[in-house]
């Protein structure tokens, strides 16, 4: 058997299964039990064969890892059978989110969920292996990361994809798909083994990285011609064109299949890789073997095509994944999905079907490692695997939610299948896979609501076979996937003869079967000879995935699924997954004649069926195989034909249409049509479809026709004499006009009554045709119902079909809401023939914020100072000579002007400016050009909170830009996407441009836009642009001057920001973007109110402390400035504290504080300085008197033996019963308590005990006369060493000094003149805690 020899890196520290023991297990004993032999068997071969990989990599000097420019790593991981090196590299969110609909499964998705990954039950059970640490500091990630292996060197590609996976949002652009979730972080450099040992507690691990296959550009090898730089990784001894790692199952893919197959709970998602489009050099130019010197000009082929994927991405049980670009009007059909450049395809070897699923993996935006605040932008299946991981990983939280319990991954696998769209070929294909991942549709599912779909988890034993059976509702096609977590295979031997090997490696062939009673559905086949053909209806005997898909099943009919497997099912058993949709239904009645005698249907047309009767007279007619297609609001004809095979008798015509799926006509409007009594002839008519159909559901068409002359007596249901029913299907259809409202935009919850001028709203084109001149109206009212006023205008430019634009509307009466009141705003679209104007309407209720106040307010003249300005209140004041003057003479909260006008008049509002800031126009410098592709970043500084509320731009191409502040630490500040449209005339010329670019149209009027950029805080910041959809921007770059543009005291625009030569420079001489940059003070307005001028007097502020300025560390003490100062800011050691504004500060640490503030309304000044000093906690100490020993502690003791309490001593003093270690808790100083240093105490008793007895010895012992002490000590006797006698009220009776050579020392204490009694004998080694205590009879 082939093995890969894997590189282990050296000091790694391997966890063991039961270091989750804090995590409910997944599984029994018994399976824990034999996955951690798997994962055992697994390491230990690795560690084994790692010692001879290195050998090899020494002798053949392969390098074990390389970290790339680009930000890819690259490790040795093992050795092929033919001798060569084997490597792993790294394959290089919102708009992700909204593509897979992910964004559905979180608060406001419009599922009532609230899914982020942050359970309790989900902690540590998402995993990472990637090419190097994450970094945990990542203000996106900090807390939520756990780096499992210790690995420190941090990868930006890991960062990356963890961001993918789990970012919290701060950037909203940047969320991650489960953004509270925890991450258990791996360097792949030991991934298998790893993977063992933490299975038993994962649910979804990722993996973006793949084995190094084919063809390589390694642009960080030296020289400028790339062409130069190509490797090839291939085997020529196996094959010369082709490297044999596409598709092929070697050891490693096994060793994954084994790990899933024993943690039936694990699913593994990894990236199927980049390698399509990587041609390889020039024809007869020279590339290198691998990472080695060595270079050949033999052609090899270009990967260009199918089979691409390589080794353990071909995995049966793990879930790989392709890369799509961002899907911006969200899935509507199939052809919308658009495969990257280099998303690698499929088939495997044995023809399976990979990768599996695709999701975004083009211009993910996502964090990055170069700073706690850095984003960038990176394209590659790395980028899609995370979609997907980190979106399925909430499918599992939802479930548990659901059931209390996970599905198994088989079961997760396959509901991702089983939901997916469609894209590229009708069916599964080697492209997309199963299609593009849709988390909407698997959470619907698992919600079941409308009870149309059925997961069930099962067993299938050897020789069984299970059948169920289902009623098909309509509620889309009939879909019935299978899924199970197959056995691993043998892995192929790197042969020639093995080079695509056609040989299934499906172990377990389950087979799913469907029956109507008449006719077989079989499932979903491919032909790996003939990759690009659809796929076909047959028996797949390569996939452990199987599905069939009715798309016309018949709503009420009653079809019996079968499951059963070929063969000898490996390990006699095999979990499995049965996945339905499009069930739950029930039978229709019945509804014919008794007799086929006279009247008869000839002919139906209906919209694009036109049906004629069969031969002959029925009394029942079943055209359930023709399919009526009708759309929401859509009107078609309807013509019935009827006649008679004998007289010609009297008789009504009935329609009906169970429009909601219910399994009935009942229904109001479900009668669709009735003609009158008549004869013989044509009955017309229209059919109108109500609104709010659901796209792509089915259900049945029934026309009746009943010899009756009583109309009434005509129904959808039963038997009656003569006549005929005849049944069609109905299929709803997608709309050609229909418009929706998506979303009020603006205004926000807690908007400032008084500076709304608009209201913005989204507008959905939910039709296929594209849709002009949408009237809208938006009424306001009060909660009494009140109407204030209704604004109407059209939308007059083109919304292309499935897109979505915002549209503001303006009205003055707007900006006279009340403040602290709620309103209610319903909003309706009014677009001539609507098909569906049940989305028409959005109403929706929006508070105002309460008025912003100014509590007070002074302007004071002390002495020759400038005049003090001084105000009070939630906003920045903003101070003017006259009540109606747009020019301030001063800007702050406790600012100055150097205005004289002693007794004069000011006044002062809140928040209360606006202004303009830069050129109005592009005409302001003399040229420039339109691009999509400008980087340079505007660089602002900010005096006070602003918005950026609208800026005039310049475009020649319609899209979206996205622009974003950010400070010049790369934090996010906020961010705004808009639709742009074409300003340019389109006929203007295009002369003088350089490459990619436009030339200017000095006629183009530019668009104001709303920007709406809070910045809310002053400070340096950069705003940053991004294209999408093929958006274009002007830019002045010829006569620019006047830089840098400034509105004193509020806003200066400096320049751009520009990365250049590895520096970034500021650019002045162009100018970026934004004209006629509208700005505003942030936050809501209060009234401008007067302000008449005083004089004082101004003094030195003074601080009053609470209590000692001597405090305990770890404590605060507060001080206090003078009130009514206006405005504070405290300072530690002279530097301002960040944040210290208030009139009250808490000092915690040793230093001087001061305050500068306002006295008597006077301009600030700095107060004297208090020093405040900290203390520590004290240890306490013990003293010893005889036996007694006394603690220093004033408060708290609590007397310890061998480090536990003694109950009951808390006295101050203590005395020793037992031998052992004595200790006091207590505080000494009053700043906490600590534990003392332990005092040895040996009390012995009458006669020395072993192993006392050793180096003590007491004789004789009862005594009348004298006793005398020995110690003996093993090694030399340096301290002196002192021997005490004391009665039993602790007095101190005789002392003497012990004395004798090194080892031993004695001394004899005289008792005849001592009464009888007990004594204590205590040897006290000097300098240690050691005493020996004996106690002594004296007779």
């Amino acid at each position: 058997m082939h093995y890969r020899l894997r590189f282990i890196l050296l000091g790694l520290s391997f966890f063991s299964l039961t270091g989750y023991a804090q995590l409910k297990p997944l599984y029994s004993s018994e399976q824990r039990q034999k996955l951690q032999d798997v994962q055992k068997s697994i390491e230990n071969q690795h560690l084994t064969l790692n010692t001879q990989l290195q050998t090899l990599a020494r002798q053949n000097n392969w390098p074990l890892r390389q970290d790339f420019s680009d930000g890819r790593v690259m490790i040795l991981s093992g050795v092929s059978d033919t001798g060569q090196p084997l490597y792993n590299i790294t394959t290089t969110n919102r708009g992700a989110a909204i593509t897979t609909r992910t964004n559905a499964l979180y608060d406001g998705g419009g599922l009532g969920l609230n899914l982020t990954g942050g359970s309790s039950v989900m902690k540590d059970r998402l995993g990472i292996w990637d090419g190097g640490a994450v970094l945990k500091t990542h203000s996106e990630l900090t807390g939520r990361i756990t780096q499992v292996d210790g690995a420190t060197s941090v990868s930006s590609h890991a960062t990356h994809v963890s961001g993918t996976m789990i970012a919290t949002g701060i950037n909203p652009r940047a969320r991650g798909m489960a953004n509270t979730a925890t991450l258990l972080a791996h360097d792949f450099n030991n991934d298998t083994p790893e993977m063992a040992n933490a299975a038993a507690n994962l649910l979804v691990s990722n993996h973006s990285y793949g084995t190094l296959s084919g063809w390589r550009l390694n642009t960080d090898r030296p020289g400028t011609d790339n062409n130069l730089k190509w490797e090839w990784y291939g085997d020529s001894t196996i094959n010369s064109l082709q490297d044999y790692k596409f598709g092929f199952y070697d050891a490693r893919t096994r060793e994954w299949d084994r790990i899933a197959y024993n943690a039936p709970y694990y699913l593994i998602v990894n990236s199927a890789g980049n390698d399509r489009g990587t041609t390889g050099p020039p024809a007869g130019t020279a590339y290198f073997f691998g990472s080695s010197s060595r270079k050949s000009t033999t052609p090899r082929a270009a990967q260009t095509g199918y089979d691409l994927i390589s080794t353990y991405g071909t995995a049966k049980n793990s879930l790989t994944v392709g890369a799509i670009s961002v899907l911006n009007n969200g899935y509507n059909q199939i052809s919308d999905p658009r495969i990257s450049s280099f998303s690698s395809w499929g088939p495997t070897d044995d023809g399976r079907i990979k990768p599996d699923i695709v999701g975004v993996g083009v211009s993910v935006f996502s964090t990055t490692s170069t700073g706690n605040n850095a984003y960038t932008t990176l394209s590659g299946t790395s980028m899609s695997s995370p979609n997907v991981s980190g979106s399925i990983f909430l499918l599992q939280e939802l479930y548990h939610n659901l059931n209390g319990t996970f599905m198994r991954s088989a079961t997760l696998k396959g509901l991702v299948l089983h939901t997916a769209d469609d894209a590229g070929n009708p069916g599964p294909d080697y492209q997309y896979g199963w299609g593009l991942l849709d988390e909407r549709q698997a959470a619907e599912v698992l919600l079941n609501k409308d009870k149309s779909h059925l997961i069930t988890e099962r067993t299938l034993l050897p020789n069984e076979t299970y059948t169920t059976q289902v009623v098909a509702s309509g509620k889309g096609p009939l879909i019935a996937t299978i899924c199970w977590t197959d056995p691993e295979a043998t892995s192929f031997a790197a042969t020639t003869a093995n080079f695509n090997n056609r040989t299934p490696k499906l172990m377990n062939d389950l087979d799913i079967r469907i029956s109507d009673g008449t006719t077989e559905s079989l499932p979903w086949v491919l032909d790996p000879e003939q990759p690009a053909n659809n796929a076909t209806r047959g028996d797949n005997i390569r996939d452990n995935v199987e599905q069939i898909m009715i798309p016309n099943a018949i709503p009420g009919r009653t079809y019996t699924i079968t499951i059963k497997h070929k063969g000898t099912l490996t390990n006699n058993t095999q979990l499995y997954a049965l996945i339905l949709s499009g069930i739950g239904g029930k039978a229709y009645c019945e509804s014919r004649a008794t007799s086929d005698a006279d009247t008869k249907i000839t002919k139906v047309v209906l919209g694009n069926v036109t049906q004629l009767a069969n031969n002959g007279c029925q009394t029942y007619s079943d055209f359930m195989s023709q399919v009526v297609a009708i759309s929401s609001g859509q009107s078609i004809p309807l013509e019935i034909s009827v006649g008679s095979c004998g007289g010609d008798f009297n008789k009504v015509v009935k329609a009906f249409v169970d429009w909601n799926s219910d399994g009935d006509f009942d229904d109001e409007n479900e009668t669709v049509a009735a003609s009158s009594v008549m004869g013989n002839g044509v009955f017309s008519t229209v059919l109108k479809a109500p609104s709010g159909l659901i796209f792509n559901n089915l259900s049945r068409i029934r026309i009746v026709t009943t010899e009756t002359n009583n109309p009434a007596g005509v129904t959808a249901c039963g038997i009656y004499a003569k006549g005929e029913t005849q049944e069609f299907l109905v299929r709803f259809t997608r709309p050609t006009r229909d418009v929706s409202l998506s979303a009020l935009v603006t205004p926000e919850n807690n908007f400032c009554s008084n500076q709304l001028s608009s209201v913005t709203i989204r507008l959905k084109n939910n039709g296929s045709e594209a849709l002009t001149a949408i009237p809208v109206s938006v009424q306001v009212s009060e909660p009494s119902g009140a109407v204030l006023g209704t604004i109407t205008s059209t939308f007059t430019q083109a919304l292309t079909a499935f897109s979505e634009t915002a549209f503001s509307l303006t009205a003055p009466f707007l900006s006279e809401l009340k403040p602290a009141t709620n309103y209610l705003f319903t909003i309706k679209t009014l677009l001539p023939d609507d098909q569906d104007s049940l989305n028409n309407n959005l109403i929706q209720t929006r508070a105002v914020a309460g008025p912003t106040m100014i509590t007070a307010a002074t302007a004071t003249y002390c002495g020759t100072d400038p005049l003090s300005l001084i105000v009070k209140g939630n906003g920045t004041a903003f101070w003017y000579d006259s009540p109606s003057s747009s020019q301030f003479i001063a800007v702050g909260n406790s600012t100055s002007s150097s205005v004289r006008l002693p007794g004069g008049t000011f006044y002062v509002a809140l928040n209360d400016f606006s202004g303009t800031l830069g050129p109005t126009t592009k005409s302001a410098f003399t040229g420039g050009t339109y691009s999509g592709n400008f980087g340079p970043a505007p660089l602002i500084r900010t005096e006070v909170p602003i918005l950026l509320e609208s800026a005039r731009l310049y475009t020649s191409s319609a899209g979206r830009l996205t622009f974003t502040v950010y400070g010049l630490d790369d934090k996010f500040i906020s961010t705004t996407t808009i639709d742009v449209t074409a300003s340019r005339n389109p006929n203007a010329p295009n002369q003088g441009a350089p490459t990619g670019q436009i030339s200017d149209d000095p006629s183009d009027p530019g668009k104001v836009y709303s920007l709406n950029l809070a910045i809310p805080a002053a400070g340096d910041y950069k705003i940053t642009i991004e294209y999408e959809n093929g958006a274009t921007i002007f830019r002045s770059n010829a006569g620019v001057s006047g830089f840098p543009f400034s509105i004193p005291n509020v806003i200066t625009l400096k320049g751009a920001l520009f990365t250049q030569n590895g520096g970034i420079d500021t650019l002045t001489n162009a100018y970026y973007y934004f004209y006629d940059l509208k700005v505003k003070s942030l936050g809501c307005s209060s009234d401008r109110i007067p302000v008449v001028s005083q004089s004082s007097t101004g003094a030195t502020p003074t601080i009053s402390v609470t209590g000692s300025t001597t405090i305990c560390e770890g404590t605060v003490i507060d001080l206090t400035a003078p009130a009514n100062g206006g405005s504070y800011q405290w300072f530690f050691n002279n530097q301002p504290v960040s944040g210290a504004t208030n009139a009250t500060f808490s000092a915690g640490n040793s230093g001087v504080y001061t305050v500068s503030t306002s006295v008597n309304n006077c301009l600030p000044s700095v107060s004297s300085p208090v020093t405040i000093t900290t203390k520590k906690a004290e240890k306490p100490t013990i003293t010893t008197n005889g036996i007694e020993l006394t603690s220093s502690a004033v408060s708290g003791n609590q007397w310890l033996l061998n480090g536990l309490p003694i109950a009951g001593a808390t006295a101050k003093t203590y005395m020793p019963s037992q031998t052992g270690g004595y200790s006091v808790r207590g505080n000494v100083n009053g700043c906490g308590e600590l534990i003392s240093d332990e005092v040895r105490i040996t009390i012995t008793a009458m006669e020395p005990v072993s192993p006392i007895a050793e180096v003590y010895k007491v004789y004789p012992n009862p005594t009348e006369d004298f006793v005398i002490l020995e110690y003996t000590s093993p090694t030399p006797i340096l301290q002196k060493i002192m021997a005490y006698l004391y009665d039993l009220q602790g007095r101190l009776v005789l002392k003497k000094q012990m004395e004798g050579d090194e080892k031993k020392i004695s001394t004899q204490f005289n008792l005849k003149m001592l009464q009888s009694g007990t004594f204590f004998a205590i040897i006290e080694v000097e300098g240690t805690p050691t005493r020996i205590i004996n106690a002594i009879v004296k007779h």
